[in-house]
């Protein structure tokens, strides 16, 4: 792939999380609702088949597309997850800032790729965060070690638990199609895009 068709998606992919953080300030603030600070969960997917050519590279691009440009006031938590999930250790950090950038980079390249892939508890724990509006991507090869029905219903019961619902997307990266995730992310408000 060359440079300017690597910047293309790399636009597109800022765009499209632009857009949901977007829409979350613009229904947040409708009304006489006072606008509340977003919260951008990224759980990404560090499992060993996203070692595989460039997925893992594209992953980290994707995450840096989602904190180099956010709307104002954006609040950022990272998961990894594989056999076992992560979290990074810095809690919720305000972005826009190139040390939280710089830091989530360094963090998702020590974490690596290894193991099976087993999201449920890395998505589980962001959707779990007490915090309103929060938008959680996942960035998945799509490769997973666990059934994607059991995922859904995990999902399913974390949300239930919330007094408003996470909206949650999906990011494939290179990987296959899954309609299952795809309507997981219709599910909960989410987009689901497809990155090669």
């Amino acid at each position: 792939m060359n440079l300017s068709r690597k910047r293309l998606k790399r636009t597109v992919v800022m765009t499209v999380v632009a857009t949901i953080l977007m829409l979350g300030y613009l229904a947040g603030a409708s009304g006489n609702q006072s606008r509340k600070i977003p919260h951008l969960a990224l759980v990404m997917d560090a499992s060993g088949s996203m070692a595989k050519g460039q997925r893992w590279q594209k992953a980290i691009d994707a995450a840096l597309g989602t904190i180099e440009n956010p709307n104002e006031d954006v609040r950022l938590k990272v998961w990894a997850f594989e056999s076992d999930s992560h979290v990074w250790p810095y809690g919720w950090r305000k972005l826009p800032d190139m040390k939280v950038r710089d830091q989530a980079v360094e963090w998702l390249r020590t974490v690596g790729t290894q193991g099976a892939t087993y999201p449920t508890d890395a998505l589980v724990a962001a959707i779990s965060e007490k915090k309103h509006p929060l938008y959680v991507v996942m960035v998945t090869d799509g490769e997973m070690s666990s059934g994607v029905a059991s995922i859904c219903s995990a999902v399913a019961e974390a949300q239930a638990k919330r007094k408003n619902p996470a909206c949650l997307s999906v990011l494939m990266i290179d990987g296959k199609k899954s309609a299952a995730l795809k309507k997981m992310a219709e599910a909960w408000r989410g987009a689901y895009i497809e990155s090669d």
